[in-house]
């Protein structure tokens, strides 16, 4: 069973952003583009990591194929970076 982490905190910017600290995201596997959900419980706010859904980006794959267009990428990630210039 893996061991408890302390409590961490992080602030909330003004945008309404919070990082969420390393440790938490290495031992849930987060990286850039990973989805996260939160749930509201009485005063408390939950945060879980969404599992890859065999939606999203896929879902249009058989449709380029049925269109006859090329999809080189292997994730979603490569064609962001591809479409924002930044080719892996």
């Amino acid at each position: 069973m893996p061991k408890k982490l302390k409590k961490l905190t992080s602030t909330v910017s003004s945008k309404g952003q919070v990082t969420i600290p390393k440790q938490v995201r290495d031992r849930l596997g987060l990286v850039a583009g990973s989805e996260v959900e939160f749930e509201v419980d009485d005063g408390a706010v939950h945060v879980r990591k969404v599992p890859p859904s065999e939606g999203g980006i896929w879902k249009w794959v058989g449709y380029f194929e049925r269109s006859g267009i090329d999809f080189p990428y292997k994730d979603s990630l490569e064609a962001v970076d591809d479409m924002r210039g930044r080719g892996r």
